[in-house]
């Protein structure tokens, strides 16, 4: 399936239904997985212990690549294959994750680092490490 084929498509769709079109259309391949796999092996040091991914979909490489030196747990809102926790984090807090939020949470921890994968105003992802 080419990309005029696709907006086509996704213009028929969004014209038929909502009367919007797409200005734009990026066929790009990239995803962000590529940047937070790379990101998570240059800290694979710091996954040990009790571990929890939240929001993982249905993808399961870390869980994979980590459960053999960590208690690596996954919480998501759905169930898929490879899901130990379904929940809604947004329940615990409202609103979303910063790195002063990630460190009241951590405030009876030490040895405490919170990394993040993105722009560091808007990070997309967090690496939060501490000891109990």
């Amino acid at each position: 399936m080419d990309a005029k084929f696709v907006k086509a498509r996704i213009n028929w769709i969004l014209q038929s239904t909502i009367k919007y079109q797409l200005a734009r259309f990026d066929p790009t391949e990239y995803t962000f997985r590529d940047d937070l796999q790379a990101f998570l092996e240059r800290h694979a040091n710091l996954i040990t212990g009790e571990v929890l991914e939240i929001g993982s979909g249905m993808w399961m490489w870390p869980k994979q690549r980590f459960s053999s030196q960590s208690h690596f747990r996954t919480l998501d809102r759905e169930m898929y294959d490879g899901t130990d926790i379904v929940g809604d984090v947004l329940q615990l807090d409202e609103g979303r994750f910063t790195r002063q939020g990630w460190g009241l949470l951590l405030t009876d921890f030490r040895d405490v680092r919170i990394e993040w994968l993105g722009d560091e105003l808007d990070p997309h992802h967090y690496l939060v490490s501490g000891r109990k």
